[in-house]
């Protein structure tokens, strides 16, 4: 079997794509996060040191956010233990910093994608993160300056992950990656 459904017959943790829209439905920007071990990770910015990685109930906007469900995406299988996969999390949490969110070039898609391709060698579908790409694009090709060191140029209640960041409440999470709290 393939996907979700034949992860636990094979041995793996099933890997999903949440992802939300403004609407609920087809749109033209998308906010998203990774399911694994009954959590979702999503990434958001804030004017903070600490890392822009958290953990959510899955398929359940963040109270206070402006982002509703739209889809799962089965991305494949993580073929290695639940400590692996949380020992993966940990060092992305390290790599994404609230304060390095950018909406163009380092946003919540970026991070899911960047989770994907470790648990399951395979990205996410490009069209999740279509708008950020064309956003970068018109930027490099204006000229328009890059984030300054160590900043933003969006703050944690702009674009495309910081309004899922906003109200997002820290959860204990179990070694086996379940949710308390």
């Amino acid at each position: 079997a393939s996907g979700a459904s034949g992860a636990a017959a094979s041995g793996g943790h099933a890997v999903r794509l949440n992802v939300y829209s403004p609407t609920g439905g087809q749109h033209a920007v998308y906010h998203s996060g990774v399911e694994v071990l009954g959590a979702e990770y999503v990434f958001g910015g804030g004017d903070t040191s600490f890392s822009g990685v958290t953990a959510q109930r899955p398929r359940v906007p963040p109270p206070g956010s402006e982002w509703v469900f739209y889809q799962t995406v089965d991305l494949g299988v993580a073929r290695c233990s639940s400590t692996e996969v949380q020992r993966i999390i940990t060092e992305l949490r390290s790599e994404f910093p609230a304060r390095s969110y950018d909406l163009t070039a380092r946003n919540c898609n970026h991070f899911s994608d960047a989770l994907s391709k470790r648990l399951c060698g395979q990205g996410i579908p490009g069209w999740v993160n279509r708008l950020a790409g064309l956003g970068s694009a018109v930027r490099n090709a204006v000229g328009a300056a890059s984030a300054p060191a160590g900043g933003s140029t969006a703050k944690a209640d702009e674009g495309a992950g910081g309004l899922a960041a906003t109200g997002v409440v820290a959860r204990s999470i179990g070694a086996d990656g379940d949710l308390t709290g």
